[in-house]
């Protein structure tokens, strides 16, 4: 995922402090096999944790609403979604962010994983998640070569993600079958 200069990364306030806390509870347990278990014990143990402490990362700490001068990433815990301003139809907030871009199949939805939302008490008016998100829009637009509108929404698979997670769950298979 790119960073871009002048880019917001946004997410839900829970994504910064429930993996936090996950985090420190798997130092913690590891830090108490270390002590109080054999080598062996504290292996398998670091492996747990370490499982568990990435999947919380790929899926509550790493997915974001990131928007940028040029257009929005979508990263959520699958895909990686990017959408040009160009290829912008329209921006939806809701309980979760959702962004409708034009992509070589015609008009899709993406919705944010971890883009936060309106408030459970909504204030009048647009969030200022929507707010944010518009006036890049409106910024670019007003800047924007004719043919930037051509573009289209570009979506990959996190390859790495799988790979890391897949990876973890084997070893953590692997060491408690031998």
């Amino acid at each position: 995922m790119d960073k871009h200069p002048g880019s917001i990364s946004l997410r839900h306030s829970s994504a910064v402090w429930v993996p936090a806390v996950i985090w420190v509870f798997c130092a913690f347990v590891l830090g108490d096999a270390l002590v109080e278990g054999s080598v062996g014990y504290a292996i398998r143990v670091a492996l747990l944790m370490s499982a568990v402490a990435f999947i919380v990362f790929a899926t509550l700490a790493k997915p974001a609403l990131i928007v940028d001068d040029e257009g929005i990433t979508v990263a959520n815990v699958l895909r990686t979604h990017r959408i040009p301003f160009g290829a912008l139809v329209d921006v939806r907030v809701g309980g979760l962010t959702s962004l409708v871009a034009r992509s070589a199949r015609g008009d899709r939805t993406i919705t944010s994983w971890n883009g936060p939302g309106i408030r459970r008490v909504p204030r009048l008016g647009e969030s200022e998640v929507e707010r944010l998100i518009r006036n890049r829009w409106e910024t670019w637009t007003r800047t924007s070569r004719p043919e930037s509108d051509r573009a289209m929404l570009v979506s990959s698979w996190n390859i790495r993600t799988f790979a890391v997670v897949l990876g973890l769950i084997a070893l953590n298979i692997a060491i408690r079958l031998r």
